[in-house]
């Protein structure tokens, strides 16, 4: 066939799976790679070494797990971290750990570590919601600096009622409208987990406090807080009101209570009533005038002033209902924010229910019927829990067998009367927190060895899920399947991916340059188990994880922190005039690492005491452990249509590597010059260009033809093209 000049312009389809081997017709073939290792391709085309990451804090202990929490204040953005270990929380920002003292700063949770992976959470107006099914929800934020968090209960102040499950034709009757009370049962229904369960009967609120047996139970009648009136008797409204904060005159009848509540920039704040006899309206109503105890600016909006009934009789009510969540029944799994409403799903004893909180208050589960009121809804297309919900331009639910999109009719909001439910795709997710990318949400199958991408497709007028890992699945195997998921923006457009066999992943993602390439990551001495992004003071995201690192024949956990401007890991920096050692290695004590000062390689030293000493003053100093990075091309074929040099015999004798800001490489195990003269005195320079090697090989191997492209240094290495001069026979 003669003699050929061939060049890979891109190497940003990443690495691909062996079962592609045989699809040399596919643009992936041509611009994908064999091995990515410790590598990032880049959206326009090259493939650049994986920055190295700077160590921030040992973890309080051998399970972790990392959650981003990017709170406004003062108007700007801060991204701060959190490790959720057995029991305890650290906060962390801006590559530091946040201390009380000497010590970090903690805070108690009751989430053991075997749970943290079933841990959801959600966040909205710089407050962190957690969710699992088996905890009350925990709400967490920081109350006046960095060493003054809350976690608390998420204080509703209304639960949502529903029928509880196989209480189909009961009956209960109360045995009177207020006070401690008897109720009955006309069949077997009470059982002792049933104490501490609120019920709503005739119209009222009572809570269980004994079960005397199948068919009995003790309640006590939940009778609010009366208005203080002249005659210190209980008044009821006669309506809902909403109204701003002028102050107007409501309603009331005799015997009942009232509960008035208001929100202003996230607080509630408090109300006093008074109460006149007739006079309303021009007739001789009864009336109650709500007031703010504490000034308020004017336009505070008092978004409901709600009755609490006392039970209005004692006939048997068929139409009970029973608190949804509680400790017996089990709480939301997950949560998300979408038309000003907190919206979850998936309680143990509800599993495809999703509720809607009070338009404009989060904390109101009321089920009603206004458009404001708060809704549930089963989604009996769910055939299993729902795990995940996504508030986009709809609430996207992902389930354990499929995906749906809730949304209002006609780009209407959802109301109790307005709602449209649509089963989408056939999947099926797992505990892997979804990550949006721009228009599609990435989510990962109970499997965890696929990674879709789910979103509209103008083209089919349909939702999709495409397997985003098939180009890649060899990495996703061989890591037992992806564990978590983050997506980090700037400056690469990555997804990073840690699998359960503690591998660590890469997906570049841009859909306008069609690119997607997977890369893998790590050293055989490490172990990623968690990772996370925030958005950082430059601009760019921050990506943290969670390593476990092998020190002296033991595994350690470690949080670390991406810093592009480190060609090591775990490393830590000096700066200063005169350097002669670099301290705070104690994490890597008896380690062999890289030593970079001034920008000068210094070779692999031992840390001892912490430090490692140097031979010359210097000004800033990198310690850090080593890692290899290879960029391997793929067996040679023509970019022809209709030609192939498949087992054909084939001679390379020259290739081109095109490098771009690049300071040291080996090709096919040959060292690359780099060193300029006469600056054989100063640092190694980068250098953009085309580097030559000769005589690649010869033969019917497909593996002669390739081009292996390795840095085991502290330095910089970007290629954006392989040119090479082969000759064909056969």
């Amino acid at each position: 066939m003669g003699k050929f000049r061939t060049i890979q312009t891109a190497l940003n389809a990443g690495e691909i799976s062996p079962k592609l081997r045989g699809r040399t017709d596919i643009p992936r073939y041509q611009h994908g790679l064999e091995l990515c290792r410790n590598a990032i391709p880049m959206v326009w085309g090259g493939v650049q070494r994986m920055p190295g990451t700077r160590f921030v804090a040992e973890a309080s202990g051998p399970v972790v797990r990392l959650i981003d929490f990017p709170v406004s204040i003062d108007g700007a953005m801060a991204g701060y971290v959190l490790e959720l270990g057995d029991r305890k929380l650290r906060v962390y920002y801006n590559g530091t750990q946040i201390k009380n003292g000497a010590a970090p700063y903690e805070v108690a949770t009751p989430y053991q570590s075997a749970i943290l992976p079933e841990i959801r959470y959600t966040a909205s107006a710089n407050v962190l919601y957690f969710f699992h099914p088996t905890k009350r929800p925990k709400r967490f934020y920081r109350k006046d600096s960095d060493t003054n968090w809350i976690l608390e209960d998420v204080p509703f102040t209304y639960f949502p009622y529903m029928r509880p499950p196989n209480s189909s034709g009961i009956k209960i009757t109360p045995s009177a409208t207020s006070g401690n009370i008897t109720l009955t049962a006309d069949k077997a229904w009470f059982i002792a987990d049933h104490i501490g369960l609120t019920l709503v009967v005739n119209g009222g609120i009572c809570t269980i406090t004994a079960v005397t047996d199948s068919m009995h139970a003790s309640a006590s009648v939940d009778a609010g807080t009366p208005i203080s009136a002249p005659d210190s008797t209980g008044r009821r409204l006669h309506d809902v009101v909403t109204f701003t904060y002028t102050p107007p005159e409501i309603p009331v009848a005799f015997g009942f209570n009232v509960d008035i509540k208001a929100l202003y920039d996230g607080k509630i704040p408090d109300f006093s009533t008074s109460y006149a006899e007739g006079g309303y309206s021009g007739n001789s109503d009864d009336y109650l005038t709500v007031t703010p105890s504490n000034p308020l600016p004017d336009g505070v909006t008092v978004t409901r002033v709600r009755e609490i009934n006392q039970l209005s009789g004692t006939d048997p009510d068929p139409d009970w209902k029973e608190q949804a969540w509680s400790d017996f029944r089990g709480w939301p799994a997950c949560a998300t924010f979408h038309e000003q409403r907190m919206i979850a799903a998936g309680s143990p004893t509800y599993p495809t229910y999703e509720w809607g909180s009070s338009s404009g208050d989060p904390l109101d589960f009321t089920i009603g019927t206004l458009d404001s009121d708060g809704w549930a809804f089963n989604l009996s297309a769910a055939s299993t829990s729902i795990y995940h919900l996504l508030g986009v331009d709809c609430i996207a639910t992902f389930a354990g067998d499929k995906e749906l999109t809730v949304r209002g009719s006609s780009d209407s909001p959802i109301t109790p009367s307005n709602v449209q439910v649509k089963n989408r795709t056939p999947h099926g997710t797992g505990l892997v927190r979804p990550v949006q990318i721009g228009g599609e949400i990435y989510f990962v199958p109970p499997s965890g060895l696929k990674l879709r991408g789910f979103g509209y497709q103008y083209s089919s007028d349909s939702y999709v899920a495409p397997d985003v890992a098939v180009i890649a699945d060899h990495l996703v195997a061989d890591g037992n399947g992806i564990s978590q998921i983050s997506y980090a923006r700037e400056p690469y457009s990555l997804l990073w991916a840690v699998t359960n066999g503690g591998a660590l992943l890469t997906l570049t993602l841009d859909k306008e340059q069609e690119v997607t390439a997977w890369a893998a990551h790590g050293t055989d001495d490490s172990r990623h188990i968690s990772i996370t992004s925030v958005p950082g003071q430059d601009g760019s995201d921050q990506v943290w994880f969670a390593v476990k690192r092998l020190i002296n024949g033991q595994w350690r956990t470690y949080v670390e922190m991406l810093d592009v401007g480190l060609q090591t890991d775990s490393s830590v920096v000096a700066s200063g005039a005169g350097l002669v050692e670099i301290s705070g290695l104690g994490h890597l004590e008896n380690c062999l690492v890289d030593v970079k000062a001034d920008g000068f390689y210094c070779g692999r030293k031992t840390v001892i005491g912490g430090k490692i000493a140097l031979e010359n003053p210097a000004a800033t100093i990198e310690a850090g452990l080593p890692y290899h990075t290879t960029i391997k091309d793929l067996p040679l074929e023509l970019a022809n249509p209709g030609q192939s040099i498949q087992g054909a015999a084939t001679a390379v004798g020259k290739i081109r590597v095109r490098l771009f800001e690049t300071q040291g490489c080996t090709v096919n195990g040959e060292q690359i010059p780099f060193r300029r003269f006469p600056n054989i005195n100063a640092p190694v320079g980068v250098f953009s260009g085309d580097k030559e090697i000769f005589n690649l090989g010869r033969g019917t191997d497909p593996s002669q033809t390739q081009v292996s492209i390795e840095q085991d240094l502290p330095f910089s290495l970007t290629v954006l093209a392989i040119i090479k001069e082969v000759t064909v026979n056969g």
